[in-house]
């Protein structure tokens, strides 16, 4: 069970890091929570280190092969949690109507409330192996090595790209969807948004949605207190600015981009708020990104 707040959480590919007062770093099997100081989050009761590495693709590209490779890797290196994408909405990134290398695509006809599920799961009939079936195969293998998966719900993209197909009219249902997928998968991170800040009161009232029907499909009911969930902002502002006080964020992700100067300010703005919550760097800047 989660108790109300923890302290720093990181991830990027810059391997931006905040120690989370030790803990053991591989304990998938354990329950994610939240410390009662709000200062920390904790697995099975203890302390959580994250270290993340972002890889939004990771369920669109590799082969199995590579899958297993990069993971061995990362586990090698220390990281504890994985940052991937469940769908991609950023059109120059990848986009949600883009096949993966497999040739397959979340929906039928870039329908949200149509999901492309088919009978079966063998990864050797194409015919039943579809784009869901791949997305259990590549969060099976990351908490097999031991990981967390912090997985971005739909990754809308800071054009906001994304909300051509995640709207107010499908956002609960996809949200339940999801929950009811990976109910009984304490090992995932709920992350909502992706790289973005809402643009009108219409996208913004997206999210809300897309948490409830999480809630609801991964516990039966609007229960916040056994899911753990975020929101990935874009560059430049935290998810505080926006939800600090909803229910349904457990912790605060802040995106600086290429300013380096701005990280400890921007972290030591979101651990000095009120309710106290957890705060980390959600995405820093890529090699050659500015």
């Amino acid at each position: 069970m989660k108790t109300r707040n923890p302290i720093l959480h990181p991830c990027s590919l810059l391997l931006l890091l905040f120690v989370l007062f030790g803990g053991s770093p591989h304990t998938p099997a354990a329950e994610l929570g939240v410390a009662g100081s709000g200062r920390f989050l904790t697995v099975g009761g203890k302390p959580f280190f994250w270290l993340g590495d972002t890889v939004w693709l990771l369920a669109k590209v590799p082969s199995r092969d590579e899958l297993e490779l990069y993971l061995r890797t990362r586990a090698e290196q220390g990281f504890t949690v994985i940052q991937l994408t469940a769908v991609i909405g950023e059109e120059r990134v990848w986009g949600t109507t883009r096949s993966t290398s497999r040739g397959d695509t979340p929906f039928v006809d870039g329908d949200v409330l149509r999901p492309a599920v088919t009978p079966g799961n063998d990864p050797a009939d194409p015919a039943q192996y579809d784009y869901w079936d791949h997305l259990d195969h590549v969060l099976s293998r990351i908490h097999a090595h031991g990981f967390r998966a912090a997985l971005v719900c739909y990754f809308v993209g800071w054009p906001g790209d994304g909300y051509k197909f995640l709207k107010l009219e499908n956002a609960h249902q996809y949200g339940r969807f999801l929950g009811e997928r990976y109910r009984g998968k304490p090992e995932i991170i709920w992350v909502l948004a992706g790289d973005n800040t809402p643009k009108s009161d219409g996208q913004r009232a997206v999210w809300p949605l897309v948490a409830k029907g999480l809630a609801e499909g991964l516990t039966g009911q609007e229960d916040y207190a056994r899911v753990v969930m975020t929101y990935h902002i874009n560059g430049g502002s935290s998810s505080a600015d926006l939800w600090h006080e909803s229910t349904w964020l457990d912790f605060n992700m802040t995106q600086t981009w290429d300013a380096y100067q701005d990280i400890y300010p921007a972290l030591h703005r979101d651990y000095e708020r009120s309710p106290v919550k957890p705060c980390g760097l959600g995405e820093g800047a890529y090699e050659d990104g500015p």
